[in-house]
């Protein structure tokens, strides 16, 4: 599942998870921040520790909650001060065939093989995760100071949450992905 949330210029606007549990529900900060504009963000779950099975468990999102902090007089929903958000389907997820780039938080789809490509971040932080079609954790795949330039690994079929601002994602061709030994 993956979220869309868009703010006015005089708002910020925090996206959580919430887990729904018998007793209440749990809130799980951190899915999205904005200061203002766009962002998209994969809804997919938190791990926490089971007593009964001894170990660490994905639990997924039951609901998502929107925070924000308004720097204006307007919290209706409406700009500039307030937010909206509602969920994509699949199609309109930015694919990524060859190169896609943006200026905000993103989700792309990539429905190939394993490949290397070539990540840009242009200014601030900025961080690469990814979703595989049968995974329910996010994985980290790059993260960091801007401006960086190198390769990462995308593991297969998924989607990729990019979250920074000037950035890009280049497949490298077959021919010139890198060979594991």
């Amino acid at each position: 599942m993956v979220v869309e949330v868009r703010c006015g210029f005089m708002a910020s606007v925090f996206v959580d998870g919430l887990i729904d549990t018998p007793e209440r529900l749990e809130s799980r900060p951190g899915i999205g921040d904005i200061g203002s504009g766009s962002g998209r963000y994969i809804v997919a779950g938190d791990t926490r520790y089971d007593p009964d099975q001894d170990k660490e468990v994905h639990v997924p999102y039951t609901h998502v909650q929107v925070r924000s902090r308004i720097y204006g007089s307007d919290s209706s929903g409406s700009f500039p001060g307030g937010w909206k958000a509602r969920f994509l389907q699949v199609e309109e997820i930015p694919e990524l065939l060859s190169s896609v780039s943006g200026g905000e938080d993103e989700v792309i789809r990539y429905q190939g093989p394993p490949i290397d490509a070539v990540l840009n971040f242009g200014i601030h932080y900025g961080s690469l995760e990814f979703l595989g079609s049968d995974d329910v954790k996010i994985d980290a795949l790059w993260s960091g100071s801007a401006p960086f330039r190198g390769t990462v690994r995308i593991p297969g079929p998924g989607l990729l949450q990019v979250r920074g601002h000037d950035w890009s994602v280049t497949l490298k061709p077959a021919n010139q992905a890198r060979v594991r030994s």
